[in-house]
C-alpha cells in the first residue's frame, strides 16, 4: 500500500494507534482495508511511521507502529508567501502547489483590490488541501496556513526574512536564483489579480521589499 496518511499524534514503536475521520473513511471505504495490511503514516510535524492493521471498525482502523523516524524533506530556505488568494478552486490549485514546492508558511493578504477574504471555515479547508497534497508529494511537515493579514501589518515582519521581495509585472528587474541564494529565510508578496495599488508598492518598496517581476 503505497498511499500515505495522516495521523496528528504518531506514537512510539509496538504502541497501538486509533485512526478516524476522513483518514479512516478512506482507508475503509475506498482502499477495504483489512487487518494485518501494511501502512505508512505521517504526523505533519517532521515525522513518518510504518505500521500494521490491528482492528477495524465502521468508524475507524487501529494500527501498531512498527517503526517511526524524524524525515526531513523541506528546503533549506524558510519561505513564507504572502498572497491575495484568487477565487474558487484556483485557490484549492494554489495551496496544492505551494505544498509541492516546499513554502513553509501561506499568509492570505488583504490588499486594497482583494477579491477573497477567506473566514476560519475556507481556512480549515485550505488547510485540508495542505494535507492531501503532502500525502501526495511526500511532505512531513504540513505548510502553515495563516489568517487574513492586511498587507500592511505583513510588510512590518521584513525584519525575519533575510530576503524580501514583492513581485510586480512592471519591474525592469527578473527575480533569479540570486535573489534567495543562500538565504535562510525568504517572504515573497504576491498581489491580487488587479495588482497592487500605487499606494501599496511605494509602502512596500519605502518598507524595503525589493520588487521583482
Amino acid at each position: 500500500m503505497s498511499e500515505r496518511f495522516f495521523l496528528q499524534k504518531l506514537a512510539d514503536e509496538g504502541v497501538e494507534v486509533e485512526i478516524g475521520g476522513s483518514e479512516a473513511h478512506h482507508l475503509l471505504r475506498v482502499m477495504r482495508v483489512s487487518s494485518g495490511a501494511p501502512l505508512r503514516l505521517f504526523d505533519g510535524q517532521g515525522q513518518e511511521a510504518c505500521a500494521v492493521v490491528t482492528a477495524i471498525s465502521k468508524e475507524t482502523v487501529r494500527a501498531r507502529i512498527t517503526f517511526v523516524a524524524r524525515v526531513d524533506r523541506e528546503l533549506a530556505v524558510n519561505l513564507v508567501l504572502g498572497v491575495a488568494l484568487p477565487r474558487g478552486d484556483r485557490a484549492r490549485f494554489l495551496v496544492e502547489k505551494l505544498t509541492e514546492l516546499g513554502v513553509a508558511r501561506l499568509v492570505p493578504l488583504v490588499t486594497g483590490r482583494s477579491t477573497v477574504t477567506p473566514g476560519s471555515s475556507a481556512i480549515s479547508k485550505l488547510s485540508r488541501y495542505v494535507v492531501e497534497a503532502s500525502k501526495q508529494c511526500g511532505r512531513n511537515q504540513l505548510m502553515q496556513v495563516q489568517e487574513p493579514t492586511r498587507i500592511e501589518d505583513f510588510l512590518v515582519q521584513r525584519s525575519m526574512f533575510e530576503s524580501c521581495i514583492v513581485l510586480q509585472p512592471e519591474s525592469q528587474s527578473p527575480l533569479t536564483v540570486e535573489d534567495v541564494r543562500g538565504a535562510a529565510s525568504v517572504g515573497v508578496c504576491v498581489g491580487p489579480e488587479g495588482g497592487w495599488t500605487s499606494a501599496e508598492m511605494e509602502m512596500l518598496t519605502g518598507g524595503g521589499w525589493e520588487a521583482r517581476h
